[in-house]
């Protein structure tokens, strides 16, 4: 997973990627305390998903752990699901992301994440 997060380059050291039940959940952590979540509810494949910030269901997330734990949601983005298929070893989704987020605990603090990709293989066990 990689994004541009307010202009600066961000890739994730680890992508976990799970589906449960009429879910997509995307998960993406980097070394420097960083986090993006993207979860999108009625999951369908292939396809565009609007993140709603109404919708505690379909939403993503940037969450900077290392600094007092600030969590910022979508305020409005979309994902983009541009393939989800069987692979060599196992399910692979992968797509496009952007968003733009507001911190939770000062809503006037926001943060655009731009020109996001991922591609994962599906945790098992779930």
């Amino acid at each position: 997973m990689s994004a541009d997060i307010d202009g600066k380059s961000w890739d994730a050291e680890i992508i976990i990627f799970t589906s449960p039940s009429g879910h997509l959940i995307v998960n993406g952590f980097s070394d420097d305390g960083t986090a993006i979540k993207l979860v999108i509810d009625n999951y369908n494949g292939e396809g565009s998903y609007n993140f709603v910030p109404s919708d505690f269901n379909t939403f993503a997330n940037w969450q900077d752990i290392d600094n007092s734990f600030f969590t910022y949601l979508a305020g409005s983005g979309v994902l983009e699901v541009t393939s989800d298929k069987e692979g060599e070893f196992g399910r692979q989704v992968s797509g496009t992301f952007n968003f733009t987020a507001n911190n939770v605990n000062q809503g006037t603090i926001t943060v655009n994440v731009t020109n996001g990709e991922f591609a994962a293989d599906l945790l098992e066990n779930q």
